[in-house]
């Protein structure tokens, strides 16, 4: 039981640094075109 719980907080923190990740690349993203 513990161990699923250890999976599943991994998984959510997986999912965070996934979003902010991609968040962080698409304004860099934008920011690049924008000085095109």
């Amino acid at each position: 039981m513990k161990n699923l719980l250890y999976k599943q907080k991994a998984l959510i923190i997986l999912l965070i640094f996934t979003v902010t990740y991609g968040k962080i690349t698409a304004v860099k993203i934008i920011n690049h075109r924008g000085e095109i």
